[in-house]
């Protein structure tokens, strides 16, 4: 799988890194699982000293940032459902 990184910077402390490919969904996997894992394996791999402690975020064509918004949207539903 090929991709390329199309942003990179500190956001709340943290390293965060974006990345973009024709091959997103493989790279995310279902619910986002592929995805963490990925974030795991960087954060074990790059070594603490040099991120000075931060963690790194890897995130797929924002979809983090799309999948939160997603879940606010469920919540706000949910919870004027219940009202």
């Amino acid at each position: 799988v090929e991709a390329e990184v199309v942003g990179m910077g500190d956001v709340d402390g943290k390293i965060y890194i974006e990345l973009s490919s024709n091959d997103s969904g493989i790279l995310i996997g279902k619910r986002g699982a592929t995805l963490d894992a990925l974030q795991f394996l960087l954060n074990l791999m790059v070594d603490s000293k040099i991120r000075h402690g931060r963690k790194i975020v890897l995130d797929i064509e924002s979809y983090r940032d799309k999948r939160e918004m997603s879940l606010v949207r469920l919540g706000k539903s949910v919870a004027s459902s219940v009202a």
